[in-house]
């Protein structure tokens, strides 16, 4: 809506670009153009360029949010094979950006190869004359060579427990999304299926490049009393021998499939339901004027992401010293190599209290806590501070 003391001036602004579409001063046609994305080479976006600046202007004015004002003059369509009127189908989900002359819609997965797409302009200031602005675009297929592999599952470790909260899945390369689910299976020893493990989210957990996965296990089928556990069961049991398959029909952002299945098997051991304690953590100071490694020793595995961003290092000055992060053993060990050589003095590691085990289980908080259980929880409200000395 737009605001009673900015009507005045919209007006003005309405009417002067009809008057100069019907004086036939702006006779200039915007266009639509298909490109890749500035921020990731493995997507497309669509962008409606060469709009008369006044009509931004208008838009400006409009206490809008981004998703409707780009909705109402950009949409997006996926041809669907067989279907005989395209006009019911839903625009595809994603973003837009309002530039200084351009309007641009970068979709919520990359565009498939090989599937053809209609992008639609039509600006509710320009004469019914005009018509509505379309662009189609058919995403070039590519080389069905497999080449995209699943490098790596975390956690790493042959030995996990009952309440496991999540995996992460590393990619060779950009993976198309939208279908994860459908490639993701856990098997029990005997090769059954175990039923709906996972948490089957609208939105899957991406990074930004498409690489990573986060796939979580149904919190409901881990913390006692809820009734998904009641009836089914943990998705996995300790004791147990699982296999976690990512079969090969799982696409990359090529629309080729991955070059192998991936399976990864672990034995399941006992829940872990009690918080992180950083006093039983041992770290490992260096000397000065190398780029030797600290170190920081946990008592049990963590999550693999967030260790890897959630702990940095800081100078006596709270200055933060740059270098590369790794884990090791497992992720129990953390490891930290400066990108300049060490300065003598005191440093200390700065951990964010949302860093988490392999069970959800935070610093100072449980990830669950029983009905019967006594509630002590002494969570930190700020970063945990860990010193240790540079020495000459």
């Amino acid at each position: 809506m737009v605001r009673p003391s900015r009507w005045n001036r919209l007006c003005c602004l309405v009417a002067g670009i009809s008057l100069a579409f019907a004086s036939g001063a702006a006779t200039e046609l915007p266009s639509i153009r298909w490109r890749p994305d500035p921020a990731s080479s493995s997507r497309q976006v669509v962008e409606v360029a060469g709009v008369d600046p006044a009509e931004w202007a208008v838009i400006r004015q409009a206490d809008h949010a981004a998703a409707d004002w780009g909705k109402a003059w950009l949409t997006v369509f996926a041809e669907v094979p067989g279907c005989t009127n395209p006009v019911t189908l839903p625009a595809m989900l994603g973003t837009y950006d309002l530039g200084t002359n351009a309007l641009r819609f970068t979709p919520q997965f990359p565009f498939e190869p090989g599937v053809r797409y209609r992008a639609e302009f039509s600006s509710p200031l320009r004469p019914s004359s005009i018509g509505v602005l379309k662009a189609e675009y058919v995403a070039p297929r590519r080389s069905l060579k497999r080449t995209t592999v699943l490098r790596e599952v975390f956690p790493s470790s042959d030995v996990l427990p009952e309440n496991l909260l999540k995996f992460y899945l590393l990619f060779s390369a950009p993976m198309g999304g939208g279908t994860s689910y459908d490639h993701l299976h856990l098997l029990r020893e005997n090769g059954s299926e175990v039923e709906v493990p996972f948490l089957r989210l609208e939105e899957e957990l991406w990074d930004p490049d498409m690489r990573r996965l986060t796939v979580l296990i149904d919190p409901g089928r881990i913390k006692r009393g809820v009734q998904p556990n009641e009836i089914m069961g943990p998705s996995i049991r300790e004791g147990g021998r699982f296999t976690l398959l990512v079969d090969a029909g799982f696409k990359d952002a090529s629309g080729t499939p991955l070059q192998q299945a991936f399976r990864k098997t672990f034995q399941v051991g006992p829940p872990v339901r009690t918080a992180l304690d950083p006093s039983t953590w041992r770290l490992h100071g260096t000397r000065a004027g190398t780029r030797e490694p600290v170190i920081l020793q946990f008592s049990r595995p963590m999550d693999y992401a967030l260790a890897t961003r959630a702990i940095r290092v800081v100078t006596a000055g709270n200055a933060r010293v740059a270098g590369v992060v790794r884990l090791l053993e497992h992720e129990l060990r953390w490891r930290f190599v400066p990108d300049l050589p060490w300065i003598a003095g005191p440093h200390r590691l700065m951990i964010q209290p949302t860093l988490e085990d392999l069970a959800g289980n935070n610093i100072g908080k449980a990830f669950e806590v029983g009905a019967t259980e006594l509630l002590d929880r002494q969570v930190p409200a700020s970063d945990v501070s860990l010193p240790f000395t540079v020495h000459q």
